[in-house]
């Protein structure tokens, strides 16, 4: 059973990524159009989800944040702790960009605030794809 609780609670942060890789086009766009990251949902036309896994999704200067739900739902080393969806540079190595710089790819984390100045526990990262199991930018 618990290889399947583990799989369930893989398939709830999914959801999250996924929310957060929607907005993706909308800040894309927005940024094309008036040189400026969006730094509200508003201007990247990203919706305010709220669902049983997923507590929030906000845009900011910093990129795309999912804030996953504090419920049950979620396991408890990641409940309350915050998905980045960030647009890299392309410095070596890629760094967070900011306004007026290529965005040439975007980086996925797990950190423990809204911030993005607390890293995931280890714990946490085993429920995240391999691919969100980097400490925020």
């Amino acid at each position: 059973m618990p290889a399947f609780a583990n799989y369930l609670a893989r398939g709830r942060i999914s959801e999250a990524i996924n929310y957060a890789q929607g907005c993706k086009t909308g800040f894309l766009e927005y940024y094309a159009t008036n040189g400026a990251f969006p730094t509200t949902n508003s201007q990247a036309n990203c919706p305010s989800i709220t669902t049983p896994n997923v507590q929030g999704v906000t845009v900011g200067n910093r990129g795309i944040v999912v804030q996953l739900s504090t419920g049950n739902t979620i396991p408890a080393a990641v409940r309350g702790q915050y998905i980045y969806i960030q647009p890299l540079n392309n410095a070596n190595p890629p760094a967070l960009a900011s306004n007026g710089q290529t965005i040439v790819s975007w980086a996925c984390s797990l950190g423990a605030s809204g911030t993005g100045n607390a890293a995931a526990t280890a714990q946490a990262l085993d429920f995240v794809p391999a691919i969100c199991r980097n400490q925020p930018k």
